[in-house]
Parts: structure tokens; sequence; C-alpha cells
């Protein structure tokens, strides 16, 4: 069996029974230090998967930052460091390199996160992963556990941008640089605070995806309620993500943020006409590359 025919989500499920330990099926790992979490959030980003050498360096650095901190941000936390670990080919131009370190050295200092260094290595493609640890004093932390029957699900904003530059990408007219393009701040969450949020997440994979997540995890039967995408075929804008908005739950009605979805008792994702969803949003092995 090759992984490509188990996807992702699988795998990881695989990888922890091996371990006979259970996931902790999180954004980033709590570590418990103290009247503190300390969180840890690692990503990566491949050449050919996630974007193409051709892209401004600059973009892919802040990208790398951006998909980091949005996982300390959708745990109520603040960024404190990063480190991170480069694969460079030997005939990579400098310049690919410094407009890099250009792109993320700027977007830790929107987020106020100090660069503490990391590793490079040699390779045939050009690898990056990031690592972020931030902090959140316990009791505050925001976890996927929480949702409740009755609750709202909402989304920060529409989504939809980055699978339409994906489309684009596929018929020729852009190159695909648009898909990176991503806002990713401390504003949303101080937005989703005042409706008290009982769990969160971040948009990273597709509603379908983070939807069934927060099902599977609390036991809940969760059903759409509207589109909250820009285009009408929604089910592959639900199934691409790439949008990095933060999705939460909260007992408060209302009419200010986009209204995913609520939570039932039962189990399972369930569409506008109440008919379950089978899709499984992205997944990592499944998807086609960027070539």
């Amino acid at each position: 069996m090759k992984i490509k025919d188990l996807g992702e989500s699988k795998i990881i499920e695989k990888i922890w029974e091996f371990l006979g330990r259970e996931n902790e099926n999180e954004d980033v790992h709590f570590f418990l230090q103290g009247n503190k979490y300390l969180l840890v959030a690692m990503d990566t980003l491949n050449e050919n998967i996630h974007f193409r050498r051709d892209w401004d360096p600059f973009k892919i650095g802040k990208f790398l930052v951006d998909i980091n901190m949005s996982d300390i941000i959708s745990k109520n936390g603040l960024g404190l460091q990063m480190m991170a670990s480069f694969t460079f080919p030997r005939d990579l131009d400098y310049d690919w390199v410094e407009g890099l370190t250009e792109g993320i050295f700027k977007e830790l200092e929107k987020f106020k996160v100090t660069y503490e260094g990391g590793d490079m290595k040699e390779g045939e493609k050009i690898s990056l992963t990031g690592l972020i640890i931030g902090e959140v004093e316990k009791g505050r932390e925001i976890r996927r556990k929480g949702v409740e029957p009755g609750d709202y699900i909402y989304i920060t904003n529409k989504i939809g941008k980055q699978y339409l530059e994906y489309l684009k990408y596929l018929n020729g007219s852009s190159n695909g640089e648009g898909i990176i393009d991503v806002d990713v701040s401390y504003d949303k969450l101080k937005n989703i605070m005042k409706y008290s949020p009982k769990a969160a997440m971040d948009d990273s994979d597709g509603p379908f995806k983070s939807l069934a997540i927060l099902s599977n995890l609390n036991k809940v039967k969760i059903k759409l309620e509207n589109n909250v995408c820009i285009v009408d075929d929604y089910k592959n804008c639900y199934s691409f993500g790439g949008d990095y908005e933060l999705i939460f739950s909260s007992s408060i009605f209302t009419k200010d943020l986009p209204l995913l979805a609520r939570a039932y008792e039962g189990s399972g994702l369930y569409d506008f006409n109440n008919e379950p969803i089978e899709l499984p949003g992205y997944e990592h092995y499944a998807f086609k590359k960027l070539k």
C-alpha cells in the first residue's frame, strides 16, 4: 500500500497506534510550565508541493511565519520565538535566500517574535520548516475540545480567495503565487474573544476537514448553516482550504461574523439539507502537486 492511498490523517493515526498513545490532536503541543502553557507549533513547506521556486521568496518567508503563527493564535497564544530548518539545493541563487529571510524577519517583527537560528542542509529541492514557541496562561487556552450541542460555529471571514487563485493557476492565468497570500493577525483573535470561544482551530485544511475534526473530538453532530465561500462551488472550496481563518464555537449568537455551522446532539458532519458529508478536506499525499 502506498501512502497516497492512506492520506495524511490515516498515516498520523497509524503512527500514534504504533506509539501506543492517544493523539493530542491539536494545532500545537501544550507544554505545562507552572501557571502557563508553552505552545509549540511546527510546519513545513516543500518546493513544488506548497510553492514554486519562481514565486517571490519574500512572500514564501512571510507564509512560513504565518502558517505557524496561525496555530499559536488559534489557541489564544502569544508568539515568543522562532527557529527554522532550511534545505537548499547548491545551485540556488543567494538572492532567493536573502528574499526568504527578509520575508521571515519582516513578518516576525509584526508579531514581535524573535528569530533564534536553526539548521541548514543541502538537498535537491527547497524545504523550509518553521517552529514557533508561544505561551498562554493556563485556563485561558482555547483547545479543539469544547464544542457543545447548541453552539454556533463561526469563521472569522468569508473564504475562497485561495481556492480561486488555485483555479487560476490550473487554467494558466496565474502562476499560483496568490495561494500563499494569507492574512494572519492577532486582530482576528481579539475579535473572536468577544464571543467567549469554547473551541477553536485554524482553517488551513478547509472547513470540511476542520468541522469533521471538531465533530469527532467533541462527539457532536455538526450541520452546515451558510455558504461562507465567495464562490457558489462550496464543496470544492470547503475541501481546498488554505485561507487560515479561525473557526470557533460559541454559545453566543451574532450577525457580525459568518455563521458556518451549528452543533447538535449526535455525530458526523452534515450539509445544508441535513445529508451526511464524507468529503475529507485537504489531505497531504492525496492532493495534486504544483508543477
